[in-house]
């Protein structure tokens, strides 16, 4: 299991025990699903817990986790959020092993290795299933690999600290990856413009390996398939799942009406490289492409913004030329991404039309991304999203595009950009279809949400359920322009995969929605999630696996965070091979031509952050003696602004400087001695500590802290199991006597 593999060290020098990635996957009917092994080992001589976030599609579902250890295999299951958590720090605390996977984000998980001995191997095998989509004749596949450095504060995005990615330059992880490609796709062309690929020939099909690659970037295949509208129903228990895949063929699709186009470009840091050659190459298209009765103006941002005209121009030689002219030199130096500010001086500049299009070209390396959907919702504006990059953030582009009833499409750096903007003209001249509708034959028990917005030749997924089997003609139908009604027929076909798959696949989706607006109960959703055995942002997958007595951990474990390799080219840190490196497949002669270069051999990676190490637990030091303080008073109430924002100070104290529970009594003499928490010294020093040491109210106080300050500053892991620990070993009787004293604070 990786023996033959050196030991990965970050540039500060802190071993990274995962080892690498290998994945296997199956393209069959309407289905990719794919099986990926992480594998990993402790190379300290000392448990350690292992915690990796990594990207998924965000349609992909999560189906089944396996945990292996010394031969011995363990299968997880769904357990609602806290209870997980609770179970996992438990068995954790026990010396036990124990692993957690946790949904950070729509497209981000974490995995959690809890107490890995010294010397060990462990393998985390997940799988998942993604239903596929088809664009205008192609079908692009995208494996996430890497996550890029995100602008902004995570935990604004829901991340605990654990499961923020970190990012370091000395990181390397190998990849190799085999794809089975089944049924009529593999009679058709494919091509990867990521990655070196070899094919051969299996039964029923081709299988597609690739033997080297790395974590810095999205894995791509691009395969010939036309999509074509079908529905596939199963039976789940006593109700029967159905899922509908759309591709519409829009009559009249080709049409010449003007566009009120405002084209915003990202120019900030991360996009130095290829992403900035990418931006430059396609806004001039862009600007090229326009017609004699569009409108347009330019929007550049970083940390500020730059309008190029500040008003609707017409798109005559004179503007389009200035336009031109400006894009030239384009360079991604204009500082962070602040997206919000920018695109809200785009949707409110004047013009004469109503309406009107945004085409937005960018990396979408944000971490929130909440407050600039609903600013965009309420322009009125559709967003047609590029995004660029070898690693874009996809969940949050698509997101934005999909709300605003636009579009997104991705490019990788070896991939023909102006081929996807004209796509997206092209979609934004189609002919708008409103009053989408499906007709089925029976009334469904439930279904999920129609999309806002349709496009010629895309493809859409609807799931469904019913009391009985389907059968006869389901329509789709909708209005174009408010004028006319178009109805296409759909046929139900036997489903070509695992029924589990398409079921559980369904209830994921509805889980999603159902909860955004709130349509059913957290614990509803929990429970849902846990019949059919899902990780959502409502429950985690956990595995338990208790240790012999004298193989438990007799410490807590340190915390071994896998950093990321940097997305290749990100930021200017490297540029993707130019030359494209493609595997293509002629389904004719069965020949297979495929570039030699070793332009992607070679991994690309960033910063580190500091090692820590651990001690065993210790007891709790004498009382701190008392510190005589100025004469100055101020009352804070309870419920002060001013005690939160003390509390949150201490937070970032306590999550800066305390790693393991022997550290407390250190870490208390030093806060003691911070003059910006006198006030809480003061109450500290003055409350009734009945009988027991100040490092022990200390460690009640900023437990109860913890509760105060809720998501506004979270405690990291080491630090809340420290705290943990040291208030769990004060009886019960005195902690809460102490509860009740800090909820009635007053500072003086």
């Amino acid at each position: 299991m990786g023996n033959e593999l050196a030991i990965m060290q970050t540039l500060a020098g802190e071993k990274m025990p995962l080892l690498g990635v290998t994945a296997r996957g199956v393209i069959s009917g309407e289905l990719f699903e794919l099986e990926v092994e992480q594998r990993y080992r402790n190379d300290d001589d000392k448990n350690i817990e292992a915690i990796y976030t990594f990207p998924l599609s965000a349609r992909a579902v999560l189906l089944d986790i396996e945990f292996e250890l010394g031969g011995k295999k363990l299968s997880g299951i769904a357990v609602e959020r806290k209870e997980a958590e609770q179970e996992y720090e438990k068995a954790i605390e026990d010396g036990n092993t124990a692993i957690l996977l946790e949904k950070s984000s729509e497209d981000l998980y974490t995995v959690n290795l809890g107490n890995l001995m010294a010397g060990e191997e462990a393998v985390v095998r997940y799988r998942y299933a993604e239903p596929l989509v088809r664009e205008q004749g192609q079908l692009r596949l995208v494996i996430p690999t890497a996550i890029a450095p995100r602008y902004g504060n995570p935990e604004y995005a829901g991340l605990k600290p654990h499961q923020i990615p970190g990012v370091d330059i000395g990181a390397g992880y190998p990849f190799t990856l085999a794809i089975d490609v089944l049924g009529e796709l593999a009679k058709g062309d494919m091509a990867s413009p990521s990655h070196n690929l070899t094919m051969a020939a299996i039964e029923h099909g081709i299988r597609l390996n690739l033997k080297k690659g790395w974590l810095d970037r999205d894995f791509i295949l691009m395969m010939d398939g036309a999509g074509y509208s079908n529905i596939s129903c199963v039976r789940d228990d006593e109700q029967w799942v159905a899922m509908a895949t759309f591709c519409p063929a829009i009559p009249d699709v080709y049409t010449d009406r003007p566009l009120s186009l405002r084209l915003v470009i990202d120019c900030s840091g991360s996009m130095a490289g290829d992403s900035i050659t990418q931006a430059r190459q396609a806004a001039i298209k862009v600007i090229e492409t326009l017609k004699a009765d569009d409108e347009f103006d330019v929007t550049l941002f970083g940390s500020n913004y730059r309008l190029l005209f500040g008003h609707m121009k017409p798109s005559d030689d004179f503007h389009k030329g200035r336009a031109i002219q400006e894009l030239i030199g384009l360079e991604a130096d204009m500082g962070g991404t602040e997206m919000e500010d920018a695109l809200r001086a785009t949707t409110t500049r004047p013009s004469e039309r109503d309406g009107g299009d945004v085409l937005l070209i960018t990396d979408g390396e944000i971490w929130q991304i909440d407050s600039l959907i609903v600013m965009a919702q309420k322009s009125h504006l559709r967003y047609f999203i590029v995004g660029v990059g070898s690693s874009p953030s996809h969940a949050t582009l698509r997101t934005l595009a999909e709300d605003t009833k636009g579009a997104y499409e991705a490019v990788s750096p070896n991939e023909d950009i102006e081929s996807v903007v004209l796509r997206q003209f092209a979609r934004m001249r189609q002919p708008r279809a409103t009053r989408l509708q499906v007709v089925w034959p029976v009334p469904p028990l439930w279904t999920t949400l129609l999309p806002k917005a349709i496009f010629h030749d895309g493809t859409f997924h609807i799931y469904a359920a019913f009391s009985q089997p389907l059968a006869g003609d389901i329509k789709l139908a909708y209005s174009l322009d408010a004028e006319r009604r178009v109805q296409e027929v759909v046929h139900v076909l036997p489903w070509e995969g695992k029924s589990a798959s398409l079921t559980r696949i369904a209830i994921a989706k509805r889980i999603q929605e159902m909860g955004r607006p709130m349509r059913m109960t957290n614990e509803q959703l929990a429970k849902l999630a846990v019949q059919y055995n899902l990780a959502t942002e409502y429950t985690h997958y956990l595995i338990l696996h208790e240790r012999a007595k004298g193989d438990k951990a007799d410490n807590l474990p340190e915390i071994r965070q896998v950093k990321q390799m940097l997305a290749a080219g990100w930021g200017g840190g490297s540029v993707v091979h130019t030359q494209s490196c493609m595997a293509v497949l002629h389904a004719e002669d069965m020949s297979l031509d495929f570039c030699d270069h070793e332009g992607g051999d070679l991994p690309n990676v960033m910063t580190s952050r500091r090692a820590r190490t651990t001690r065993p637990m210790g007891q709790l030091g004498a009382p701190t003696p008392r510190k005589k303080r100025g004469s100055k008073k101020m009352a804070i109430t309870h419920d002060s602004a001013h005690l939160i924002a003390l509390l949150n100070n201490l937070m970032e104290i306590v999550n800066h400087e305390l790693i393991r529970p022997n550290d407390f009594p250190n870490f208390v003499r030093k806060i003691e001695k911070m003059p910006e928490l006198n006030q809480l010294h003061d109450f500290i020093r003055d409350i009734d500590k009945q009988g027991m040491h100040t490092d022990e109210v200390w460690a009640a106080f900023i437990s109860w802290a913890t509760q105060q300050v809720g998501s506004e500053c979270q405690l990291t892991r080491h630090a809340a199991r420290s705290i943990h620990s040291l208030s769990g070993a004060i009886p019960p009787d005195q902690l809460a006597g102490l509860m009740v004293r800090f909820n009635g604070i007053t500072l003086v």
